[in-house]
């Protein structure tokens, strides 16, 4: 009996145990769960935010790179616009040297051809004066001539046998006289014909001369004269090569070939070409030929000039501020303290 007894009470009280254990689970079954959706919110928000903030840096990153590719087709543009220009300045260049070279031709040929008609006006002059001397002379000797026919016959002196030195007095008779007269008449017409003739070439050469210094005038007047910049860049030039050449020459031993001389004119301004003759460009060497490049753009007017060329490259640009952290986003940082 007391072992029956025994039975059913072990086995209540595994029951009771389990039972027990049973109600402690359910009993911490919500505390548990609690924790469990805590812990699970927790990796969750630091999940998510190391994802907001890798977004972020990816995002800022293409930004960035978007600017980069902008700046450098910014960049392209202008390189393209730039060479563009250049062509165009070259092309420009080109062609103002070959008019300018063709308005030289022109203009010396103006001047060979003023100077053939100055040469032809001084002879049409020369021949004119000649002429009207000629034409003097033919109304004097005319004058004389009628002055002798109109004087009273002189009687003809007796012959006594002297030998008489004077000349004979030639006696023409009326018809010789009218015949002379005639062919004076005819040689002071023609002389006076070619007077009015010399006189329409001497006014049309005149005219043709003004002409010739009307149009030089006026191809002097489309012939831009020289800047002062030019001047000043042919000076820079000029004085480059003296320094080389005079560097040069200190190192041969010898005596400036250009005594010193300045590049420009004291007076003027104007650059001294004429002290480039005495130097033998023709046999310096190619470092010679550099260093007067160095010097002549590291003066003040080709630097100026090179500047206008070639403009310095303009700044790079900031890259935008980083994006403001969304609503939610703030709400998970101000959650995590």
């Amino acid at each position: 009996m007391a072992g029956a007894a025994a039975e059913p009470v072990r086995g209540m009280r595994v029951v009771t145990e389990q039972y027990e254990k049973l109600e402690h689970v359910v009993g911490s079954l919500n505390s548990k769960t609690r924790d469990l959706l805590l812990r699970e919110r927790k990796e969750f928000l630091a999940a998510y935010r190391a994802h907001s903030f890798r977004i972020q840096d990816e995002l800022q990153e293409l930004r960035a790179k978007v600017q980069a590719e902008q700046s450098s087709t910014k960049k392209d543009e202008k390189v393209r616009r730039l060479k563009e220009d250049c062509d165009w300045f070259r092309r420009e260049a080109l062609r103002l040297d070959e008019e300018g070279t063709k308005m030289t031709q022109e203009l010396h040929k103006l001047k060979t051809q003023l100077d053939d008609s100055e040469r032809d006006r001084s002879w049409l002059l020369n021949e004119l004066a000649r002429t009207q001397t000629t034409t003097e002379l033919l109304a004097v000797k005319i004058a004389d001539a009628e002055a002798q026919r109109n004087a009273p016959p002189t009687p003809e002196p007796e012959d006594d046998g002297e030998d008489d030195d004077s000349a004979p007095v030639v006696v023409l008779s009326p018809r010789e006289r009218l015949r002379r007269d005639r062919e004076e008449k005819a040689e002071i017409a023609k002389r006076r014909k070619q007077k009015v003739q010399v006189a329409h070439q001497v006014a049309d050469r005149i005219k043709e001369c003004e002409r010739y210094e009307r149009q030089i005038a006026e191809e002097r007047d489309r012939v831009r004269p020289p800047t002062e910049e030019s001047r000043l860049l042919q000076t820079e030039f000029l004085e480059a090569v003296l320094a080389v050449s005079r560097e040069k020459d200190v190192r041969l031993g010898i005596d400036d070939r250009t005594s010193g001389a300045p590049a420009a004119d004291p007076e003027t301004g104007e650059p001294d070409v004429s002290l480039i003759e005495p130097i033998e460009l023709d046999r310096w060497t190619s470092i010679e030929r550099r260093d007067v490049m160095s010097r002549f753009l590291a003066m003040p007017t080709a630097a100026a000039a090179m500047e206008r060329i070639d403009p310095a490259p303009e700044p790079e640009p900031e890259p935008a501020p980083a994006p403001a952290p969304s609503d939610e986003l703030k709400k998970v940082m101000k959650f995590f303290g």
